[in-house]
């Protein structure tokens, strides 16, 4: 919606909107620290199907997310005394752990 059209409906004249605006903008600050994450949540699929959601560090290896996940009750029930075939670490997206039941 342009913005003549918000002004109007909050009924400001034009003028005085745009100028509003211009100023808001100016005082406006970002702080860069504030928009990066430290901490990243994964779903975990065990054999596609997903079990639970850890959070992990951003930069996490796939053993650690591994761990974290076998640290779930929800996960290590699912697996129980299966053998893990394979881990799959998509980062950023999520954790799958194929395994080969008995």
């Amino acid at each position: 919606m342009p913005r003549r059209e918000r002004c109007a409906r909050v009924g400001a004249s034009t003028r005085v909107c745009l100028v509003a605006s211009h100023q808001i903008g100016a005082l406006v600050v970002v702080d860069e620290a504030y928009l990066s994450e430290d901490t990243v949540e994964y779903p975990v699929q065990v054999n596609g199907k997903v079990r639970d959601r850890i959070s992990v560090p951003v930069d996490v290896t796939e053993d650690a997310a591994f761990d974290a996940a076998m640290a779930s009750p929800r996960v290590s029930a699912a697996i129980g005394a299966a053998s893990v075939k394979k881990t799959i670490l998509v980062p950023g997206k999520l954790l799958n752990i194929v395994v080969r039941t008995a």
